[in-house]
């Protein structure tokens, strides 16, 4: 679900770092495959959105829907659109790019495979109109979720590896966190029939409590140091296979092991984004993505 980071005049709640630092949960890596736009170098250090990143642009991520969130218990995780760009998203793709120069030819139909952190939830810098535009010289605000690439984690993929294909083949991402459980889904969920998911099911899913440390260029403007904190989503797919075997045990248990505050370690797929209407306490904005991740293990 594409939504465009918006750019406004108005001074909107602007969302601020934690102050307490306890429970928050650690960051969360990501490793993804996807095409970049040229991207733009920021005029000062006092400009970057993350301090010492000085280049910019936007990604788009896709995310292929797996088999088992088509069936009908599961498809009310997703949101409910007939948007064609349901399972893709838009980040601001931060990176360090050094000593280097920038030649647009190289970015042509070029694929890139990134590791670096997420914060899925939107951010919101305060940046200055471009010159000649329309806006005159009022400051903007900027929300968008951020990825943050440091250390040239970023690797060039030469297309003609896949001529055979139409297409470039389409991966899911893989990211790895660890954190406090908020909850399970029968705390977080709405019962059903607003979430389509059985209590057994319910049982087998919960939330995570995660937190990215950001410093922006100038750490005294919006979103300001510190950190901002986002939670994810964790299923287990109890009712398709290959769960159904591998996770009958968990299903057969009569309480749920997402227990409240017992660390959570993580590394899965992401399967989508989460339906804010089955969520208890949704997130504050629409551009905030609720990953949907299913462990490995």
């Amino acid at each position: 679900m594409s939504i465009p980071p918006t750019t406004t005049n108005a001074h909107a709640s602007l969302r601020k770092p934690l102050e307490n630092q306890r429970n928050i949960g650690g960051d969360m890596s990501i490793f993804f495959i996807t095409r970049l736009p040229l991207p733009r170098r920021f005029a000062s250090p006092e400009q970057q959105q993350i301090k010492g990143l000085n280049y910019e642009t936007i990604a788009t991520i896709h995310f292929p829907p797996p088999t088992w969130l088509n069936e009908s218990e599961y498809a009310v995780l997703r949101p409910q659109t007939d948007d064609e760009n349901a399972y893709s998203a838009l980040f601001s793709l931060n990176l360090s790019i050094y000593d280097q120069t920038i030649v647009s030819s190289d970015w042509d139909n070029m694929y890139f495979f990134l590791y670096g952190l997420v914060h899925p939830y939107a951010l919101t810098w305060e940046i200055e109109p471009d010159d000649g535009s329309d806006t005159g010289s009022d400051v903007q605000n900027y929300t968008i979720p951020p990825l943050i690439v440091r250390d040239l984690c970023y690797q060039p993929i030469a297309p003609r590896m896949f001529n055979v294909m139409n297409n470039f083949p389409m991966v899911s991402p893989i990211v790895t966190f660890t954190g406090p459980i908020v909850g399970s889904g029968l705390m977080l969920l709405h019962e059903d029939p607003v979430s389509g998911l059985s209590e057994t099911q319910r049982r087998c899913c919960g939330f995570v409590q995660l937190s990215t440390f950001v410093t922006p260029g100038n750490p005294t403007k919006p979103p300001f140091r510190g950190s901002h904190q986002f939670q994810v989503f964790v299923i287990f797919p109890i009712h398709v296979n290959p769960w159904m075997t591998r996770c009958k045990k968990m299903a057969e248990r009569q309480t749920t092991q997402f227990q409240t505050n017992t660390m959570f370690n993580c590394t899965g797929r992401i399967a989508g984004f989460l339906n804010h209407d089955i969520m208890v306490h949704p997130p504050q904005l629409q551009q905030d993505y609720v990953f949907i991740v299913v462990p490995d293990s």
